[in-house]
C-alpha cells in the first residue's frame, strides 16, 4: 500500500517533479501479482469527462494540469481513479 500526498499547483515546478519521480520510484518496487493500493490527496482536479478506463463518469469540477498529469500517469500503470465510478452517496434531508 502506497499513500500519498502531492504538493498543490502552487508549488516550484521541481517540488512537484520530485514528487512526482518518488512516486514512480515506489511504484517500482511494487509486485505485479500482488494487490497494490495507490492512495492519497494527488491535489489534482481531473474534471468531469470519463477516460477510458481510467476516469469513471461521477466526477466533479475542471479538469487542470495536474488533473492530467495524474490521468496521464495513471493511464501509462494500467491504473484506474476509483473514486470517479461510484456516484457519491447524498443524505436526504
Amino acid at each position: 500500500m502506497i499513500v500519498a500526498y502531492a504538493p498543490t499547483t502552487d508549488a516550484d515546478e521541481q517540488i512537484i517533479e520530485k514528487s512526482s519521480d518518488s512516486l514512480d520510484e515506489l511504484y517500482s518496487n511494487c509486485k505485479s501479482h500482488e494487490i497494490n493500493i495507490l492512495m492519497g490527496d494527488f491535489n489534482a482536479k481531473i474534471g468531469c469527462e470519463k477516460h477510458g478506463k481510467t476516469v469513471g463518469p461521477h466526477c466533479l469540477g475542471m479538469r487542470f494540469e495536474q488533473g492530467e498529469r495524474l490521468i496521464d500517469w495513471c493511464e501509462e500503470k494500467k491504473l484506474e481513479i476509483m473514486n470517479t465510478w461510484f456516484a457519491a452517496y447524498k443524505k436526504s434531508d
